[in-house]
């Protein structure tokens, strides 16, 4: 059973990163767009670099690919799972 993620943000595996962005159809560059972020920190985020990510970039992050549909939330485990919904906005 999945419950959502504490205040505390699950990290996630740099492959579940790109695995948000192939879901929710967004290049890297539109994802920097949608979190006010450079193209080079999502970069560094799916070649491992979350836990140098600052929490306000990394909660923009998480944010701008909730608003496409696509959350993290923390399994029992205390592992990172994506889940995939309908886009609450359209792409920019």
């Amino acid at each position: 059973m999945r419950k959502p993620p504490d205040e505390k943000m699950t990290p996630f595996e740099p492959w579940q990163l790109r695995a948000a962005r192939a879901a929710a159809d967004l290049s890297a560059s539109d994802l920097a767009a949608l979190s006010h972020l450079s193209v080079n920190s999502i970069r560094r985020v799916e070649n491992g670099g979350w836990e140098k990510m600052s929490r306000v970039n990394q909660k923009a992050l998480i944010d701008a690919l909730r608003a496409c549909g696509v959350q993290f939330v923390a399994t029992e485990d205390g592992q990172a799972a994506i889940t995939y919904c309908e886009r609450a906005e359209p792409k920019a």
